[in-house]
């Protein structure tokens, strides 16, 4: 297919092309979420059994469904016959992941019909293996119409709610058209440099002596983004806390609360404890309380290690 006109994501590769359960464990994560759960709950729910591999790839499939679910959701509705009926959500989803495969990822089209299509037996909807089929095979044949018809519609278009793009345009408007090619792009893999242990030039050196590239970020001093991602196994002194991964504007809040020794901090909605950890390494001696609803999520323990 020729590509539309209008805001497109370049396509990047999957990890792990993993097979049909990948993709029906990616189909009951989207359910999930379509049904009130947030996404990270629903990828800790259902990732347990998979391996590292096809765990990163359920990832991949959950957060790029869910990034491009409105403009999905607009194919989809055009490509079916009739709607599905509301109990059958999870083909729904599923659907949505082989659409986001076709269009959004660089897997080969046949795995994405063909390992897409296979997932619904897994998901005991075995009527629904050809429909998913059938779907996925007329958007190769339709695609660039059906693309044509979503560049018109800027829900679509931009995959966000029509209330967001309203207030959005109506607060800047001059500014609507980037902030939404925005929210379509992939967060930078950017790490935090605890510079209590090591100056961000130090590190930054050292990552260059291993081949990996990095850039500061202006106006954030702890921050490097890397051209590319890593595992951070691979990353120097991550082991010891020298470095964290957090993005940059996550990092500004400990700047902006500057916080000085024997100050009383209250971190309300700490979860995981990346800038628990950030105001410690920065405020040395502090009378900091983190807390957060979801108990699992809170993680106080690791940001303690890491920011001593």
């Amino acid at each position: 297919m020729s590509t539309p006109p209008g805001p497109r994501r370049k396509k990047r590769s999957a990890a792990g092309k993993g097979g049909a359960l990948v993709r029906a464990t990616a189909a009951r994560v989207i359910a999930d979420v379509l049904q009130g759960s947030s996404l990270t709950d629903a990828l800790g729910r259902r990732e347990k059994k998979l391996g590292a591999s096809d765990r990163a790839f359920l990832q991949e499939l959950g957060y790029g469904t869910c990034r491009w679910y409105f403009q999905l959701e607009f194919l989809a509705e055009r490509l079916l016959d009739k709607p599905l009926k509301p109990r059958e959500q999870v083909v729904k989803a599923l659907v949505l992941v082989g659409l986001y495969q076709l269009l959004h990822s660089r897997v080969p089209a046949h795995a994405a019909i063909g390992e897409t299509a296979g997932a619904a037996r897994i998901l005991d909807k075995p009527w629904a293996t050809g429909l998913v089929n059938a779907v996925l095979r007329r958007f190769q044949r339709e695609g660039d119409a059906l693309l044509q018809a979503a560049m018109a519609v800027p829900g679509a278009r931009y995959s966000q709610p029509d209330w967001f793009i309203e207030a959005v345009e109506q607060s800047w408007q001059q500014q609507a058209t980037a902030l939404f090619e925005g929210l379509l792009e992939r967060p930078p893999f950017t790490l935090r440099v605890n510079l209590r242990k090591r100056s961000l030039s130090d590190y930054a050196a050292e990552l260059a002596r291993l081949g990996i590239t990095a850039r500061p970020v202006s106006g954030i001093p702890s921050a490097l983004i890397l051209d590319r991602a890593l595992p951070v196994a691979e990353l120097p002194g991550f082991r010891q806390g020298v470095v964290s991964v957090q993005d940059a504007g996550a990092q500004l809040a400990a700047f902006l609360l500057d916080p000085q020794p024997g100050m009383r901090v209250l971190d309300a909605c700490a979860a995981p404890g990346g800038k628990t950890g950030h105001l410690l390494e920065r405020g040395g001696e502090l009378d900091l309380v983190a807390l957060d609803a979801d108990a699992t999520r809170l993680e106080i323990h690791v940001a303690l290690h890491r920011a001593i």
